[in-house]
C-alpha cells in the first residue's frame, strides 16, 4: 500500500512539475502571449469556400444513438485533412482577456459593486465572458471554480438582449439563485424577466414540454457539466428543442466541463459557438479527436467499439502525429504533450474564456490519513474480492453479479456497513426481481436506441406499453412480465454496520477542529448525526440552512463548527470559505467531484493562509480512487489549460506532520 501512495506523490511531483514548465512556456513569449504575429494575420475567420463541408445541422449531436451508429461506420477523409480539423484551425485567434470594464455599462444608478472584483491577477474574467458572449451570440466557459460565474449568468441576458433568458442550474441552487438575483438587482442591470429553473425540472415526467412551454431565446446553462450525457433524458430534450429551434442562443458555463472525454461537451460547444466550435460538429469526428487529446482510456474505447464494428477503425500512430502537425503548424511550435496544442486552440478561439490560475490566495494541502481496518471490515472486504467460487459474496452471504454491484459494496464495506434488502421472513421473491431486472434492461437497452419526443423517460415509455403503443411494441413481453409483479411492494433496505471505526475516526477528528466531513451514502450520513455532528443532506430547507449558517460563519455572526454535508447535495454551488479543513470520508473517484467539493472551501475569499482536505488512505480501493481522480485532473488541466486543485496541491501524509 506505501509503494502505491509514494506513487501518487511521484505523480503529484510530475503534475506540478509540467504545469511550472508550460506556465513558463507561455509567459516566454513562446506560448500563446509571444504569437502576437500570428494573431495580427489570423484575425478573420474564413468564408465558406475557405472550408470544405461540414455536417452543420443540429442533427450531428441530437439524433438518435441508432443514427450516430450508422454515421460512425462511414470513413471520414484522412483525419489530418478532415473538414474539423481544417475548420477548427482557420478560425481567428484571439486574446478573451483584452477587453473593457464593463462595470460601468452594467451597473444600476446606484450599484456599488464592480465586475471582477474577485480577481488576484487583475485579469477580467468576467468582463471576457460578457464581451465574447456579445460578439459570438453565445459562450463557451470553461472558468474555474471562485471566479463569480453567477454573476456572469445574472448578466448574460442583458448583454445579449434576451427577451425571454432562461437560466438554468442544479436543483439544490434554485432557491438561492433566486434570492440572489433580487439582490442583486439592486447594484446591476439585471434582465426582469430572466427565469431560473433546475436542470432536474427539464426531465421530469411530468412535465416533457417544459422548454417548448417556456419557450426561450437564450439558455444560459450554469455548472454546465450536468448536460454532459447525451444519452440522458434531460440532454436528449435539451438537444432536441435546440434542433427545432436554432435561433435560440446558448451560454454553458462550468469549472468541470469535461470528466475524461472531448464527447463530454462537444455538443455543448456546437450550439454555443455554431460553426465557430473549436471541437468538431459530430461524435464521430469527436471520438477521432479523443484518440490523439482525450484520455488512455478513450483511446482503449475507440478500439472496443471498432472491434464490435459500432465505431471507425482507431488512428494509426501516424494518422495521430498528423493531426498533432496540423496543430504545430497552426500554433507556429512543437509539442511535447498532444494535448497542449489542443489546450492553445481552444482556449485562444472566438467565443471560449478559460481560467488558467486559481481564484484563492490560499494553498491546498490534501493530507493522506489512515486507519485500522477491523478484523470483521477486513474478513468482508477479502471475501468480496475472491475471485473463486466463493467471491464477490456480501457477509450475508448474497452472490453480486456485476462489477458495478461489486464496486460499491466494496466501497461501503470499507466504510464499515453494507446496504441490504430486508425481505418479510427472509423470503425472497424470485419472480419479482426477475421480471424487475428483465424490465429495466430492455428499457434501457430501447432509451438509448429509440428516445424521442414524449416517449424519452421510463414512465413515459411505461404509459406507451400499457396503451400498447406501436412505438414501444418490443418492449410488451417485458413490460406484461414486470406489469404482473410491479404492485408487491419493494422490501425495504436497511443498513448493516459491521464496525463504526470510520466513524469514530471522523468524529474524533471533528472535535479537535472544526471542520466539513463530505459523506456519499446515507448510511454515513445517519450514523454521523447521532453522533451529533449536524448533517446537512438532501433538500432545499437543508440547502437554505447551510447557506444560512456558512453566510452567518464568514460574516463573523456566529462560529464554525465541525458539520457534515453531502457530496451530492452541497458539493456545488456553496460558498463555504468559513472553514479551512475537510475530510472526505468517501474518497470520489472522478477528477470533478474533487474540484467542485475542494472549490467550496479553496476559493475567493478564503481568509485562512492554507486549506487541508484529507482523505482515507488506509485501503488499495480508495488509493486506487484518488491515482483516478488524479489522471481526470491532469486531463481536464492538459485539454481545457484550467487549473486542477489536484494538480497543484501540496500532497502529504499525516505520518509526515507527527513531531513537527
Amino acid at each position: 500500500m506505501s509503494s502505491i501512495f509514494e506513487a501518487i506523490l511521484r505523480n503529484s511531483e510530475r503534475l506540478k512539475e509540467e504545469a511550472r514548465e508550460r506556465h513558463a512556456v507561455t509567459t516566454s513569449g513562446k506560448g500563446l502571449s509571444g504569437l502576437t504575429a500570428l494573431r495580427k494575420t489570423s484575425q478573420v475567420a474564413p468564408g465558406p469556400s475557405e472550408v470544405p463541408a461540414a455536417r452543420t445541422g443540429l442533427a450531428a449531436i441530437a439524433g438518435t444513438k441508432r443514427e450516430e451508429e450508422t454515421e460512425t461506420k462511414a470513413r471520414l477523409l484522412p483525419p489530418s485533412e478532415s473538414a474539423d480539423i481544417l475548420r477548427v484551425l482557420a478560425l481567428a485567434k484571439v486574446d478573451p482577456f483584452d477587453v473593457p470594464d464593463l462595470t460601468a455599462e452594467l451597473k444600476t444608478a446606484i450599484g456599488t459593486m464592480r465586475l471582477d472584483a474577485l480577481s488576484r491577477d487583475g485579469s477580467r474574467v468576467q468582463s471576457a465572458c460578457l464581451q465574447a458572449a456579445r460578439n459570438m451570440g453565445g459562450l463557451l466557459a470553461p472558468v474555474g471554480v471562485g471566479f463569480g460565474k453567477s454573476i456572469i449568468s445574472y448578466l448574460l441576458p442583458t448583454v445579449l438582449s434576451a427577451t425571454a433568458p432562461l437560466l438554468v442550474v442544479p436543483a439544490h441552487l434554485v432557491i438561492k439563485t433566486r434570492r440572489e438575483i433580487r439582490q442583486l438587482s439592486q447594484h446591476w442591470k439585471i434582465n426582469p424577466n430572466l427565469m431560473v429553473i433546475s436542470y432536474h425540472a427539464i426531465q421530469n415526467p411530468k412535465t416533457p414540454t417544459l422548454l417548448e412551454d417556456v419557450g426561450p431565446d437564450l439558455i444560459v446553462l450554469d455548472e454546465g457539466h450536468h448536460m454532459r450525457n447525451r444519452d440522458s433524458t434531460r440532454v436528449g430534450r435539451f438537444l432536441r428543442f435546440c434542433k427545432a429551434h436554432p435561433e435560440v442562443k446558448v451560454c454553458v458555463l462550468s469549472g468541470t466541463l469535461t470528466l475524461r472525454s472531448l464527447l463530454d461537451y462537444f455538443h455543448l460547444a456546437r450550439l454555443a459557438l455554431r460553426n465557430a466550435s473549436p471541437l468538431p460538429l459530430t461524435a464521430t469526428a469527436t471520438r477521432q479527436w479523443d484518440e490523439v487529446f482525450g484520455s488512455v482510456k478513450e483511446r482503449k474505447q475507440a478500439h472496443i467499439l471498432a472491434s464490435l464494428d459500432k465505431g471507425p477503425k482507431p488512428l494509426t500512430v501516424q494518422e495521430r502525429r498528423h493531426i498533432v502537425s496540423k496543430f504545430e503548424r497552426w500554433a507556429g511550435r512543437l509539442y511535447d504533450n498532444p494535448r497542449d496544442a489542443f489546450r492553445d486552440r481552444l482556449v485562444s478561439a472566438p467565443g471560449v474564456v478559460a481560467t488558467s490560475s486559481s481564484a484563492a490566495n490560499a494553498s491546498l494541502t490534501v493530507m493522506r490519513v489512515l486507519a485500522d481496518i477491523p478484523e470483521v471490515v477486513q474478513t468482508a472486504i477479502d471475501k468480496l474480492s475472491n475471485k473463486g467460487p466463493d467471491g464477490w459474496t456480501r457477509p450475508d452471504g448474497e452472490e453480486l453479479t456485476t462489477a458495478l454491484e461489486k464496486a460499491a459494496c466494496e466501497r461501503q464495506i470499507l466504510s464499515g456497513f453494507y446496504y441490504r434488502w430486508a425481505w418479510p421472513g427472509g423470503v425472497v421473491d424470485k419472480e419479482w426481481m426477475g421480471a424487475r431486472s428483465m424490465w429495466h434492461k430492455e428499457l434501457r437497452k430501447w432509451l438509448l436506441e429509440h428516445a424521442r419526443d414524449m416517449l424519452d423517460s421510463p414512465l413515459l415509455v411505461s404509459h406507451a406499453c400499457i396503451k400498447r403503443n406501436s412505438k414501444v411494441a418490443e418492449l410488451w413481453d417485458a413490460w406484461d412480465g414486470w406489469a404482473k409483479v410491479k404492485h408487491r411492494p419493494a422490501p425495504p433496505v436497511e443498513t448493516v454496520w459491521l464496525d463504526t471505526y470510520l466513524v469514530d475516526d471522523a468524529v474524533k477528528r471533528a472535535a479537535k477542529d472544526p471542520m466539513i466531513i463530505w459523506y456519499s451514502t446515507r448510511a454515513v450520513g445517519e450514523e454521523l448525526g447521532k453522533r451529533g455532528i449536524p448533517v446537512y443532506e438532501a433538500g432545499d430547507r437543508a440547502s437554505k440552512a447551510l447557506i444560512d449558517f456558512a453566510d452567518a460563519v464568514y460574516d463573523g455572526r456566529k462560529k464554525a463548527t465541525s458539520i457534515a454535508c453531502s457530496i451530492q447535495s452541497h458539493g456545488t454551488g456553496k460558498n463555504l470559505q468559513g472553514w479551512n479543513e475537510a475530510l472526505m470520508f468517501e474518497v470520489p473517484s472522478t477528477g470533478t467531484t474533487w474540484e467542485q467539493t475542494v472549490g467550496r472551501l479553496h476559493r475567493a475569499g478564503q481568509m485562512a493562509d492554507e486549506v487541508t482536505y484529507r482523505w482515507y488512505g488506509h485501503h488499495d480501493c480508495n488509493v486506487a480512487a484518488m491515482r483516478g481522480a488524479q489522471a481526470d485532473a491532469r486531463y481536464q488541466a492538459e485539454t481545457t489549460g484550467e487549473t486542477r486543485t489536484l494538480v497543484f496541491a501540496q500532497y502529504i501524509d499525516e505520518s509526515d506532520c507527527k513531531g513537527s
